[in-house]
């Protein structure tokens, strides 16, 4: 028996690779998709109809589009338009509460729908909170 390591297992992915610590480059800066603090949300509609709610955490570092699952499947595929949104937001230094007030009173798009003009962010004690209010909106 040699004392020489033997390839295959150097070549494989074993502990050797855990090691490594790699990181992704060229990631953009996001906001955090969960939180154990207080949201500020507000909802969007397409088109006159509820299709979700963009919420934020109250202590900045998290945001997301949370979808109605009552909305159609097109309307459920707008919440690639706010996480593009939010993407944007967290590039240009904003905190998760400047991203949502950024959309507060702007216009309909054609894509991601928008804020009703009315609209105030509401409080939840929590995500789960929130999550159960989508529940609720789902059952109706």
């Amino acid at each position: 028996m040699s004392n020489q390591p033997d390839p295959a297992h150097a070549m494989s992915r074993g502990e050797s690779w855990e090691d490594l610590g790699l990181e992704r480059s060229g990631s953009r800066p996001k906001f955090d998709r969960l939180t154990d603090t207080a949201v500020l949300y507000v909802p969007i509609h397409k088109e006159g109809v509820a299709i979700g709610y963009l919420w934020a955490s109250v202590d900045g570092k998290a945001a997301n589009f949370l979808s109605l699952q009552s909305a159609d499947t097109e309307a459920r595929n707008e919440k690639s338009v706010w996480v593009r949104r939010l993407l944007q937001a967290k590039g240009d230094g904003l905190t998760s509460i400047e991203a949502l007030e950024r959309w507060l009173g702007n216009p309909p798009s054609e894509q991601g729908g928008r804020i009703p003009p009315d609209s105030h962010p509401q409080k939840a004690k929590n995500l789960q909170e929130l999550q159960e209010l989508q529940d609720t909106a789902n059952s109706q």
